[in-house]
């Protein structure tokens, strides 16, 4: 056995030991170094996108709900700019006209009582009969109504606190609609934009969709469209046409505050409570001010109304989507438990997707062990 040979030798085990040691320490310094700066990036990435995030995702979501009629109106006037133009300018103007009329109403509203108040000319009537009928509060009401009757400054001094409360609340509102109608024109603005562009726009989706799942990203792309759609159509287009129906019977009826409590009965329907339990202010108005046939007929129109979500939304909510509409809904009101109204989108599009990809995993065969 010759003892200087080099398995036997340690010395020249050891160079190959630190050169391994080396490239595996510069392999995991590289690493490191690369994590630490993609990590970087989209952390800082993520802190200039987050102010803008909820304008961007109201955006994508305006997007896919008006690609339909975009596209439709792209075929009239040929050029996909002009159609942008045309939208925008047709949707800002449904959108800002019914807030301005509503704000300046209850602005002008406010500004006449405070003049009668300081003129002493606020007069309060005698309760109204369906008043005195209401059950439980309507002895209260009436015990607390001569006060108001006979004497508004004594009634505003002794209810101040609480008229104090609403004030702030009335302002803290209008301020709400406010920013909620900008946003809603910064977003459908962004919204054109990424119409006029669609095709790129939605070929780089596919792709990071694909990215993530090769064999099912662009169904899931597909489903979240749908979904979308689905939530537009069944939920925020009921709403719409329950609030505008009532608007117009309300109009035709001569009942004054149409404006507030058409803003109530589409805040009511989106987020999916009875509209009817709004209703009842105007049908009792309409006993205590109308005629008892066309109270009737202006009741049962409302009622009418209040009640069309019933037939309509199981017709329009999941409609061309693979998902059962329960989930679709289940989703949308948690959603918008969680997120407020924008979750009213992401949480029914989030729980269609999970549903799918819990289907697919059930589907899947259970792998078997030799």
């Amino acid at each position: 056995m010759n003892p200087s040979s080099d398995s036997a030798n340690p010395s020249h085990d050891k160079p190959s030991l630190d050169t391994e040691r080396d490239t595996v320490w510069n392999i995991a310094l590289d690493i490191a170094l690369r994590l630490t700066l993609v990590g970087t990036l989209v952390v800082t990435c993520w802190l200039i996108v987050s102010p803008f995030l909820s304008i961007l995702l109201w955006a994508g979501i305006l997007a896919v709900a008006l690609a339909t009629p975009f596209e439709a109106v792209v075929s009239i006037v040929k050029r996909r700019g002009g159609a942008a133009t045309l939208i925008s300018v047709v949707t800002i103007g449904l959108i800002v006209l019914p807030a301005w009329t509503m704000g300046e109403s209850l602005i002008d509203r406010a500004h006449s009582l405070q003049v009668s108040m300081s003129e002493g000319a606020l007069k309060v009537p005698p309760p109204p009969q369906f008043l005195i009928d209401l059950p439980r509060i309507g002895d209260r009401l009436v015990e607390a109504w001569p006060l108001a009757s006979g004497d508004v400054q004594q009634a505003v001094a002794q209810f101040e606190p609480q008229i104090r409360t609403v004030g702030r609340w009335s302002i803290g509102f209008l301020t709400g609609i406010g920013g909620a109608v900008l946003q809603t024109i910064v977003s459908l603005l962004v919204a054109m934009a990424c119409l006029t562009y669609r095709d790129s726009l939605v070929k780089t989706v596919r792709t990071i969709a694909q990215r993530i799942d090769r064999s099912s990203g662009d169904e899931y792309v597909d489903l979240a469209a749908a979904t979308i759609n689905s939530v537009t159509l069944g939920v925020i287009g009921v709403a719409v046409f329950q609030a505008a129906a009532a608007g117009l019977v309300m109009m035709l009826g001569g009942f004054e505050a149409v404006g507030i409590v058409v803003v109530i009965v589409l805040i009511v329907a989106v987020i999916q409570l009875p509209v009817n339990m709004i209703l009842l202010w105007p049908i009792a108005w309409g006993f205590s001010e109308m005629s008892t046939p066309g109270a009737i007929a202006f009741m049962v129109a409302l009622l009418l109304v209040g009640f069309a979500d019933a037939p309509l939304k199981p017709l329009l909510l999941g409609r061309g989507v693979p998902v059962p509409t329960l989930v679709i809904l289940i989703g949308a009101l948690g959603g918008m438990v969680a997120f407020g109204m924008i979750g009213l989108f992401l949480g029914a599009v989030l729980l269609s997707i999970g549903y799918r990809l819990l289907l697919a995993w059930s589907e899947m065969e259970p792998r078997t062990t030799a």
